[in-house]
């Protein structure tokens, strides 16, 4: 099985939120490390160009943001930061690009804004 890593754009079968099917798209792991050495499974934000989504849970990635630019007319991807994703690595169809590490820096504070607890 290919390592993954943190900041790997995938492509994977990402769940509809009520489990009912799932679409192929790009997502980013945002698990770390040590998760994705020692385990079958990685973590993932979901990726897409729609537009329909509120503005303050979305993530713009460029093509200057990554190591493969995405494919044309579509300079970017809107990572969308609290639809998270647990998926066994031998889902994963294939890896299309990696964030570049300040902005795979900037994405992972966004995500934890979502998932931190405040009283």
């Amino acid at each position: 099985m290919p390592d993954y890593s943190q900041g790997d754009i995938v492509l994977v079968p990402f769940p509809f939120t009520n489990l009912e099917g799932s679409k192929v798209r790009p997502a980013i792991i945002v698990s770390n490390h040590h998760l994705n050495s020692n385990s079958n499974d990685v973590i993932l934000v979901q990726c897409t160009t729609s537009e329909n989504i509120r503005n303050n849970f979305l993530f713009k990635v460029h093509n200057s943001d990554v190591t493969i630019p995405f494919i044309a007319p579509r300079t970017y991807q809107n990572v969308v930061c609290h639809k998270i994703a647990v998926i066994e690595k031998n889902l994963i169809h294939k890896t299309i690009s990696r964030v570049k590490p300040h902005v795979l820096e900037l994405l992972l504070d966004k995500v934890k804004k979502f998932v931190q607890y405040i009283p």
